[in-house]
């Protein structure tokens, strides 16, 4: 739980997702950022009562699918495939 009265979480307008490292580069930025950022938004925009790790990872791995056929090359988040990834197989 963070800390904080409802008064003051409802002050709360947004968040932000930070990435670092010395192995980030113009080569990897785009893939690494983007599913790190979905998970970040995830939180933020699921409800408070929302905290089954399992389902938030179905959705994650879901949406980093969506980012392929989109065209945005997006790193996996563990273990798994999308099938964009193999020539839409």
């Amino acid at each position: 739980m963070v800390a904080g009265t409802a008064e003051q979480k409802k002050l709360v307008i947004g968040g932000e997702a930070c990435l670092w490292g010395e192995y980030v580069d113009a080569t990897n930025l785009t893939p690494r950022l983007w599913p790190r950022a979905s998970a970040v938004a995830e939180r933020l925009w699921s409800d408070e009562n929302v905290k089954d790790i399992g389902d938030a990872y179905t959705r994650l791995t879901k949406h980093r699918c969506r980012m392929l056929r989109r065209g945005i090359p997006a790193e996996p988040l563990f273990v798994g495939f999308c099938p964009e990834e193999y020539g839409g197989l």
